[in-house]
């Protein structure tokens, strides 16, 4: 059996909507049926489960124990900065602002 719908999934208004071949919802509508849902409640909540899995794999790194030990010694102690970083800072500061929320130059 499905697991029960939260309130967000009770009041869901938004629809959704697919095309697929007769085989496919045949093979989806005994899915549903076996495991006592609708079709709607079956697609709805097998789309939501993917959608969370690639959500979470996407925003999520993984590093091997060597790399993570690299990444968080550098992050403790950081390199001295070269000559082109400190250049580019402060190029940065001597620029004028930008406009925060459009990401542009004030006056451009």
């Amino acid at each position: 059996m499905l697991a029960a719908p939260d309130k967000e999934h009770i009041a869901a208004k938004e629809r959704v909507s697919a095309r697929v071949s007769s085989r496919v919802l045949e093979t989806i509508k005994e899915a549903a049926n076996l495991l006592g849902a609708t079709v709607s409640q079956f697609v709805a909540n097998s789309a939501l489960k993917e959608a969370q899995s690639v959500l979470e794999r996407e925003r999520t790194i993984n590093l091997t124990q060597h790399d993570a030990k690299l990444f968080f010694d550098m992050l403790e102690t950081p390199p001295e900065a070269n000559k082109k970083l400190k250049d580019a800072i402060r190029n940065h500061r001597e620029s004028p602002p930008h406009d925060k929320d459009r990401g542009t130059q004030q006056g451009a």
